[in-house]
């Protein structure tokens, strides 16, 4: 994996309430989810501790871990209520977790940062290794992420006022799309600008790998797990056409 999100981490939620206000309802999922199978929770790619704060505030017993050293000191400022020895600083595909968890999710698309069947294999054999028996792991995939245009130019995709930061963002993305390796690459140009005409400009790159069911049914049955259900929602109902994101739920497997 190859992310800057530490550059960008000033950007992160407040980009995700004001361009993808939809994806803010995905602790929905999770929760129900945690309820439903009990124990302990562990989140992978927690960011600032969106999720994990929601579900700790429904009594969940829930660890989180996140390879950005900016959103994780974020997470510990915004959320002070969080046990500090269950926010976790590294690389999921090879941190030496204290225990064993029921429940581990990748929220987000955070599994889509794997770009190498490689990185995928030993991502999820690294992470079985932290799942009680009969344990289950699930996944927030984005299913049209290589569906794109094949290229698209830089263009304005928003313009908008950061109270926070007291400036207005204007946000330029282009994408290309690997058809063959099946991963579509953002660059995206930040210009922040201030009331004295003051500019910031950064630039943050992301790429996600597209992952099919299908695909996700046999990898997990390499690696030790099965697949056992599929949502097409946050509310957990049945995948459609026009699901936007699909919720994977596999159980360990002897």
């Amino acid at each position: 994996m190859n992310l800057n999100w530490n550059e960008y981490a000033h950007l992160f939620d407040w980009e995700l309430q004001a361009i993808n206000s939809h994806q803010t309802g995905d602790y929905k999922a999770w929760l129900e989810l945690a309820k439903q199978i009990g124990g302990e929770v562990l989140e992978l790619g927690c960011g600032s501790g969106r999720i994990t704060a929601k579900l700790a505030q429904h009594d969940i017993d829930i660890s989180g871990l996140d390879s950005s050293p900016v959103l994780i000191k974020m997470m510990k400022s915004k959320y002070p209520q969080l046990s500090q020895d269950k926010i976790f600083l590294g690389d999921m595909m090879t941190y030496k977790f204290p225990k064993s968890y029921d429940l581990i999710f990748y929220s987000y698309s955070t599994f889509q940062y794997l770009l190498t069947l490689e990185d995928q294999i030993q991502a999820l054999q690294h992470i079985r290794k932290y799942l009680n028996p009969q344990g289950y792991i699930a996944f927030d995939i984005c299913p049209y992420t290589c569906d794109l245009p094949a290229e698209q130019v830089k263009v304005l995709l928003y313009k908008k006022f950061n109270q926070a930061l007291k400036k207005e963002v204007s946000m330029f993305t282009s994408h290309q799309v690997d058809r063959i390796n099946q991963i579509t690459t953002w660059h995206d140009t930040y210009v922040l600008e201030d009331n004295q005409g003051n500019r910031d400009v950064l630039h943050h790159k992301l790429s996600l790998k597209g992952i099919r069911g299908d695909f996700l049914a046999l990898l997990l049955q390499y690696c030790g797990f099965e697949l056992i259900n599929s949502y097409g929602d946050f509310d957990l109902n049945e995948v459609s056409h026009s699901s936007d994101n699909i919720i994977y739920l596999a159980k360990k497997v002897d």
